[in-house]
């Protein structure tokens, strides 16, 4: 059986190329060292018996950040290569890929799990191409509404705060979901009326020109109301990289919430004056970022995936950390269970064997099981932990117990 896994060799030089040093680094180890890590964890599954007694094999697609033709593009290109030239049963999107990934593989019947954060599948995408995509450890917009509740107790909103919402639009109309029907009910419930900036989200290298522009619009209108404090919707980093670059040039500097679809392990590389007191609804411990507290990842909920997954990878992470290798297993762990009662590798029978799971998945990169339910819930993560960011310590530290998320 041979899974598809995308990495990116040009992501390094790119995030480098738009202000982010300490995150193209990051970038750059990530590439060098992801084939042998997707190895190692291949080399565990057969060792196990591979999946339905089938052997698997990894087969990689470079991604293309880079390409000026931009990311639909790359991902057509991937689609190509992996379902059509490789005839991949499975492939792991982890790059920039967007929707045009995700229905493509679809029509290819190769099943996608798909990492990246351009795109935000919704419940209708769950239920379109059932049996076709899955994220095991991610988390939807549609089940961001809690969001805010946890905001509020970390004292983020006070009655009648300034609020300024940053929509990323993606063309899906996932994010105007939950910025319309989820965040603003509950925040008109606290007496807010937030300030919402429409912005186009990034979907080419070349977009970069623009996207400082609309920021700099977003700045003027977010200090004319006097917004102090910033919601930012999932955006693959946007607002990390580019918005606080921009309102550090003009001394705006509100406060920040972001998620774990806005790359909060990013927040080191961003400016000083930007960063004080931010918060983030994480679902993902690799929001810990490269160079994570051991206090914090030990003071999880104990997880068999996670304690399988270390004791794997231990001493063979390279310079990165065993962080970077909690999705790696999850995949892995996620296809291998599905399908461990059956004798035939089929989309179908993956698919039987994702609802038998229910929320038996121990994850690696979560704080809970993963939870899975017919017909249209097939992100798995089912529990946030709220982060603060510690200026001294130059981290994120957890500041509330995991909290169960429908």
């Amino acid at each position: 059986m041979k899974l598809g896994v995308t990495y990116s060799s040009d992501l390094g030089p790119g995030l480098a190329a738009v202000g982010s040093p300490g995150t193209a680094a990051d970038a750059a180890n990530y590439a060098r060292e992801q084939q042998a890590l997707w190895q190692r964890g291949a080399d565990d599954i057969n060792s196990r018996g591979g999946f339905g007694g089938c052997k698997v094999v990894v087969v990689f697609h470079d991604f293309h950040v880079l390409n000026t033709s931009g990311f639909s593009s790359e991902s057509q290109a991937e689609c190509a290569d992996l379902a059509e030239d490789k005839r991949v049963f499975g492939v792991v999107s982890a790059v920039l890929e967007n929707e045009t990934a995700v229905r493509c593989f679809a029509d290819h019947r190769v099943v996608s799990l798909f990492y990246s954060a351009v795109y935000q599948p919704t419940p209708a995408d769950f239920a379109k191409y059932r049996g076709y995509l899955y994220q095991p450890s991610g988390m939807t917009p549609y089940r961001f509404g809690p969001f805010i509740d946890q905001l509020a107790a970390a004292d983020f909103l006070p009655r009648g705060a300034k609020v300024g919402i940053l929509l990323a639009d993606d063309g899906s109309g996932t994010n105007q979901y939950l910025v319309e029907r989820l965040w603003k009910p509950r925040l008109a419930a606290r007496g807010i009326t937030p300030v919402v900036f429409n912005y186009k989200l990034v979907q080419s290298v070349s977009d970069n020109s623009s996207i400082a522009a609309q920021f700099g619009s977003a700045v003027l209108r977010f200090k004319s109301a006097n917004v102090d404090r910033i919601l930012v919707t999932p955006d693959n980093g946007d607002a990390t990289i580019f918005f606080t670059q921009v309102a550090e040039s003009q001394g705006y500097r509100p406060r920040y919430a972001l998620n774990s679809a806005t790359a909060p392990a990013g927040w080191p590389s961003v400016p000083a004056g930007q960063r004080r007191d931010a918060l983030n609804v994480s679902f993902s411990l690799i929001d810990l970022g490269g160079a994570p507290d051991g206090h914090e990842l030990a003071s999880n909920p104990p997880s068999s995936g996670r304690a399988r997954c270390e004791a794997l990878y231990k001493g063979h992470t390279g310079s990165t950390t065993i962080i970077a290798a909690y999705n790696i297993c999850d995949a892995f762990e996620f296809l291998r269970t599905a399908l461990q009662n059956t004798t035939v590798v089929t989309p179908a029978a993956l698919l039987a064997g994702v609802d038998r799971m229910v929320s038996s998945l121990s994850l690696a990169n979560g704080y809970a099981n993963a939870t899975f339910r017919a017909p249209s819930r097939y992100d798995g993560a089912s529990a946030t932990r709220m982060m603060r960011w510690d200026e001294a310590a130059s981290r994120w530290h957890y500041v509330s117990a995991p909290a169960l998320v429908p």
